[in-house]
């Protein structure tokens, strides 16, 4: 895999952290508070990756599109 590709499974993997706050903690019993605790903080961490990952994967694409239109007028 190259490096794009490296970086948006980074990208989904934030997305599945954050989508972890939705797990229904009453099936957990007495560990809900715990399961609540791991859950927040992975979704803030989720959240970290989703957002730096999402502004270097854009700062990739427009560098090679700037490459492609600069062979192009060449």
């Amino acid at each position: 895999m190259n490096r794009l590709q490296h970086l948006l499974f980074g990208f989904l993997v934030g997305l599945g952290f954050m989508s972890l706050s939705f797990v229904d903690l009453e099936r957990f019993g007495p560990f809900g508070a715990l399961i609540w605790f791991i859950n927040t903080v992975l979704y803030y961490v989720g959240y970290g990756v989703v957002v730096v990952l999402g502004v270097w994967i854009l700062f990739i694409v427009m560098g090679e599109l700037g490459e492609q239109s600069q062979k192009e007028r060449e």
